[in-house]
């Protein structure tokens, strides 16, 4: 498992074809989620490394996803 720890202003966009996207966060900030070009939430952070559910759609769909990350939170990636 890699962790990346999030500058100033960073941001993380991608193109995604799911019913749910989820991503493990940790440190103290909030996470703003855009998806198609409209916020639909924010996430309070806060702690040790944690799953975050981004989306919730009812049906698997092609969206473009960005993340607003404050600055010095981790955000993990398994491969």
């Amino acid at each position: 498992m890699d962790d990346v720890t999030v500058g100033p202003d960073a941001r993380l966009a991608f193109s995604h074809r799911a019913k749910n996207a989820n991503l493990v966060l940790a440190g103290t900030g909030k996470v703003t989620v855009i998806v198609d070009g409209r916020t639909t939430k924010t996430i309070d952070v806060s702690g040790s490394p944690t799953l975050y559910r981004l989306t919730d759609d009812k049906d698997p769909r092609t969206a473009r996803l960005e993340l607003r990350l404050d600055e010095g939170l981790k955000a993990y990636a398994f491969g």
